[in-house]
């Protein structure tokens, strides 16, 4: 046996190239050279992918939205789910891959299991880019690392943030008196919640809302 090397120059990206390798020995018989023709296909580019979709999310200003954007927290309080198209010649369903964090500490065991489940089961085909998977309940901050990679080996990584809280907000009031003689009457109160939006109060009278209603101003220094 012999052993030969050739190193070849794929100067173009996205290209075919088609190596032939033949032999001939000192009679002249040569060996067939399309039974060692090989198909190189170059590819320098990173994958992609687009977010086309989002259940159960609002964004900071708890507005319910339809689509995300990378690196950008959204909230939620029950089931969520967030999906997307991934763009790539040389799709490779199989290095689609999720992991993640829950309060900047990896998420493992049946969590973890039961993500990446989730994101295999929307990979039905080589043909099917397009992907999806339900988020983990339990309060706390949680970032999802999508990872996308080709045949080639390039890799591409999506950054998605979700903050899960279904804890009701306190809100307490102090100086409020039985009895009062004066016309307008100022009393006040804490509210307390990790993500904390806005409290409103509403004035009744004998139990029927008046339209003295307002958001109420709050102190955003305290409210932990």
């Amino acid at each position: 046996n012999r052993t030969w090397s050739y190193t070849a120059h794929l100067s173009e990206n996205n290209a075919d190239y088609y190596i032939t390798a033949t032999a001939t020995d000192i009679v002249g018989n040569s060996a067939d050279a399309s039974s060692q023709t090989k198909l190189i296909r170059t590819d320098r580019s990173a994958p992609s992918t687009t977010f086309t979709g989002c259940t159960g999310l609002t964004n900071s200003s708890a507005s319910s939205v339809s689509s995300i954007a990378e690196n950008v927290t959204y909230y939620a309080k029950g089931s969520y789910t967030v999906s997307g198209t991934i763009t790539e010649a040389n799709y490779n369903r199989t290095k689609v891959t999720i992991t993640a964090k829950k309060d900047d500490v990896d998420v493992t065991g049946e969590a973890l299991k039961s993500l990446q489940s989730s994101l295999a089961t929307s990979l039905t085909s080589d043909d099917d880019k397009a992907w999806s998977f339900t988020g983990i309940n339990g309060t706390g901050s949680y970032e999802y690392n999508l990872e996308i990679e080709d045949k080639a080996g390039n890799k591409a990584t999506y950054k998605i943030l979700v903050v899960f809280d279904n804890t009701l907000p306190e809100i307490t009031t102090a100086n409020v008196a039985s009895y009062e003689k004066t016309t307008y009457y100022e009393f006040s109160g804490t509210a307390s919640d990790a993500n904390f939006l806005n409290a409103n109060a509403v004035l009744y009278k004998d139990n029927v809302a008046t339209e003295q209603t307002s958001v109420i101003e709050v102190d955003t220094t305290n409210h932990s």
